[in-house]
This record gives structure tokens, sequence and C-alpha cells, in this order.
């Protein structure tokens, strides 16, 4: 995670300084490795490894590990997910 943070603050910098051909190809290689390790906390976390990306079975015999989503987890942005991404 911290290497996605230092990534967000060199695109901002980028934003600021650089060319627009630059910030958009670093932008875009940036929201790349955001939706996989937006990706991968609901595969390990949410859903336990029992679904996973670029698979094509499902681990039955793990479905009781999968995570209960209560509806207070859909309030507030997944407070409860967002700790995994630190502040």
């Amino acid at each position: 995670m911290k290497t996605l943070r230092e990534m967000c603050g060199k695109a901002d910098k980028l934003s600021k300084d650089a060319g627009q051909d630059e910030y958009k190809a670093y932008a875009l290689q940036l929201c790349s490795m955001l939706r996989a390790a937006a990706e991968r906390v609901v595969e390990e976390e949410l859903f336990a490894i029992v679904v996973r990306r670029h698979e094509s079975r499902i681990q039955v015999g793990r479905l009781e590990s999968v995570a209960a989503v209560e509806p207070e987890d859909l309030q507030d942005g997944f407070p409860r997910l967002e700790g995994l991404f630190g502040k």
C-alpha cells in the first residue's frame, strides 16, 4: 500500500508540473494498480479466497469462511475494509 500512496503523490505532482500526456499515462497505470488492489481485498477478505480472479473453479469447501456482510457494512464506504488500506 505504501507504493500506491507514493504513486498517488507522484500523480498529483505530475498533474501540476508535467504535460497532460505524461500525467494521463501515469494516471492510467495508477488506476489499474488501484483496481487490482481493490479486487484482491474483495477476493481475500470478503470472499475468503472461495472465488479467485482468473480461476474458473469455486472452492465450495471454504464457503463457511466467507465474510458476512451486514447492512451497516454498506454505510460510510465499508469502514471495516477501509482499515486494510490505512489512512
